[in-house]
């Protein structure tokens, strides 16, 4: 029985070096010291089915049971229960161990020992060392690791009494803590999840903790997570979402990180443990939102709650007032939500079209943006769908300072195409549909000037007067006897210039100094000019004037609004969204085209040179007046819908009686 007694002994003196220290290191190792008693219980029936000893009788089996109690350094309680079966020889136990900690987490855990001497006399004391390796447990020792040594000292006192009781001291160190990792979706349904450690982000991401309900959950009180120092949000129950999240159900929030500064960004989940203890969870990754995915799909405004007579809201556009602010356009293909953000600020999920700022229903947009609310300046919107990660952005400028912008006359639809002023403050306007010339006296008194029979779709469009106060009327007919370009004098006398009825769509008009009027060609991307007495003959075609058809209308939309300044000819190109500026060599022959644009500058139509250089442009799709400048390409916008602007197609600046400095523009709606 010597070897069946010395294998007894150190078995109960391993459960008492396993009682952990309280620890608070954010790696969750810590010092393992701590003082328990208890006692081994035998039993000879040997349920637990150990092997009969060689030195027993057969049939003879022990299964050795200990419960122990005691406290760690910190003062933690802990308890354990083993079973083990002893060794039939020698002085080594090995065995396997569970202790409960106060809050019911456990530890697993392994173990071999010697005990000295073996065997021993009655009255001799045995001195006990045990290595214990940890591996694993419950709650936040489901991933434990780590050892202990124990030392102990035992006086046998004879077999007469089978449950032994026994003490011990213990020092050594374990690991343990949540075995988890920070990990991020595009989806909210967190699928197809990512490492966040050393990945490239941008857009909207949801971060979790993986695995989403980690098997410490029963110990961890609640998860914080900070991005770069600051606090985002505290998640009380797994699964862990940065952002917040459903138990049962997906992410309700992504992480805008447009929001963060481009470069390394260091997200942190700190695990909360119901013994007040914490571990850091860390990944860094690099935002880059410098190239997004780029949108298929923009913003637009309405000043009606329906979204009636919606348009872009491009780059730079000034706003005022109440506006209605929307993904346009209204359906852009998109199958998942879209977060809607002013300034960088999160305003809205919307989850299906129409994408409102301020949300609304299928055929009404909800609540107006009241922009008095926001200093004047520049602000931004932007916006992020959520599944495909596509994200799109426009700065605009709220000015809520009175408008500078006066109606002088309103018509019935359809309204004027085309407009000019004469040297004594006459204005003259062409109505296309109406096949008419009026003027309109510096007394305010309208006069048809003359007629011409037009077809759907056709008429007098552009024009210019020159300093004898008569007019030159581009006129689109398609009619062979009334189509090209006319001089009309005030009384009305009407006469077509010769040459010009070859020209296939002629639509703006412009004289140089020398009195040689030059004709845009829309259709065959063309411009032609009139020499003084002379006939119409072709001066540029060139593929830089032509249209692309993009527009939709039953002709391509090229060649249009044409002024002229310091020997260049400007050319405005509508479906090219471009200004062409032609230079005039010595001999009067065109130069070589140079072009001019923006990203914003669409659909252009009438044009008129400032005396800043400036090429101001009705961009007649945006119901939009704005200055293109030749040399830098930069854009900037003067009047808008929210001035009255409405398909705003020819503008002049004014000349006599009327304000040089004013333009003078005309709406086609």
């Amino acid at each position: 029985m010597r070897h069946l007694i010395s294998t007894i002994i150190a078995l109960l003196l391993l459960g008492l070096f396993l009682m952990p220290a309280s620890a608070v290191a954010a790696d969750m190792e810590g010092d393992f010291t701590g003082t328990a008693v208890g006692e081994a219980a035998f039993d000879l029936a040997n349920s637990s089915g150990c092997p009969t000893p060689e030195d027993t009788p057969p049939g003879f089996g022990i299964t050795t049971i200990t419960d122990a109690a005691g406290t760690a350094g910190s003062g933690g309680a802990v308890s354990l229960h083993s079973v083990h079966c002893p060794l039939a020889t020698g002085g080594i136990t090995s065995g396997q161990m569970t202790f409960t900690m106060a809050n019911s987490d456990e530890i697993h855990g392994t173990y071999t020992g010697t005990a000295t001497p073996i065997p021993p006399n009655i009255g001799d004391p045995i001195l006990v060392t045990i290595n214990i390796a940890l591996n694993g447990g419950t709650g936040r020792y489901a991933h434990a690791s780590g050892a202990a040594t124990l030392d102990a000292e035992l006086v046998f006192e004879g077999l007469e009494d089978l449950a032994w009781p026994w003490e011990a001291s213990w020092t050594g160190t374990v690991s343990y803590g949540v075995d988890a990792s920070l990990q991020f979706s595009r989806s909210a349904d967190r699928s197809e999840p990512v490492a966040l450690d050393g990945a490239t982000v941008n857009g909207n991401l949801y971060v979790f903790l993986t695995p989403l309900v980690p098997p410490e959950s029963g110990a961890i009180s609640g998860v914080e997570f900070w991005v770069g120092g600051a606090l985002v949000h505290t998640e009380c129950c797994a699964p862990y979402d940065m952002i917040g999240g459903t138990t049962d159900g997906p992410a309700t929030a992504a992480w805008h990180t447009p929001e963060v500064p481009d470069g390394e960004a260091t997200v942190t989940a700190r695990i909360l443990f119901d013994d007040g203890t914490s571990q850091d969870i860390t990944a860094t990754a690099t935002v880059d939102n410098s190239t997004p995915l780029p949108a298929e799909w923009g913003f637009g405004y309405s000043m009606d709650a329906d979204r009636s007579d919606a348009r872009p809201l491009l780059q730079s556009y000034a706003v005022s007032g109440s506006v209605y602010l929307f993904v346009f356009p209204f359906d852009p293909g998109l199958s998942g939500p879209v977060d809607l953000y002013l300034d960088g600020q999160l305003i809205r999920r919307e989850y299906e079209a129409p994408y409102d700022l301020l949300g609304g229903s299928s055929d009404r947009a909800g609540v107006a943006l009241d922009t008095t609310t926001l200093p004047d300046g520049v602000h931004r919107l932007s916006a992020i769908a959520v599944d495909s990660n596509q994200q799109a952005a426009v700065p605009f400028v709220v000015d809520n300072t009175p408008s500078d912008v006066e109606t002088l006359e309103s018509f019935p639809q359809p309204g004027p195409e085309g407009i000019a002023v004469d040297p004594e403050g006459n204005l003259y306007a062409t109505f296309a549909r109406d096949g008419e010339l009026r003027m309109l006296d510096p007394a305010g008194e309208w006069t048809t000037v003359t007629t011409w029979e037009v077809g759907e779709g056709s008429g007098p469009l552009g024009l210019e007067v020159d300093g004898a106060g008569n007019a030159y009327v581009a006129v689109t007919t398609f009619n062979p006897g009334n189509h090209g370009v006319y001089r009309v004098t005030h009384d009305g006398e009407s006469v077509r210039l010769p040459g010009s009825e070859a020209i296939i769509f002629p639509n703006d008009v412009a004289f140089d100094q020398q009195g040689n009027l030059f004709v845009s060609d829309t259709v065959g991307g063309a411009i032609w000019r009139l020499a003084p007495e002379g006939a119409a003959e072709p001066w540029l075609v060139d593929p830089l004037l032509l249209g692309t058809g993009e527009a939709g209308y039953p002709v391509p939309l090229g060649a249009n609004g044409v002024a002229w300044s310091d020997d260049t000819l400007y050319v405005a190109n509508t479906e090219q969204g471009h200004v062409v500026s032609v230079p005039v060599n010595e001999d009067g022959s065109a130069g070589t085209p140079l072009v001019t644009s923006h990203p914003q500058f669409l659909f252009p139509d009438g044009i008129a040179v400032g005396a800043d250089g400036r090429i101001y442009t009705a961009l007649i799709a945006q119901s939009t007046i704005a200055a293109l400048d030749p040399a830098t390409g930069a854009l900037e916008y003067f009047a808008t819908a929210l001035d009255g602007i409405d398909w705003a197609s020819s503008l002049t600046f004014g000349e006599g009686a009327l304000d040089p400095m004013s333009l003078y523009a005309v709406n086609y709606a």
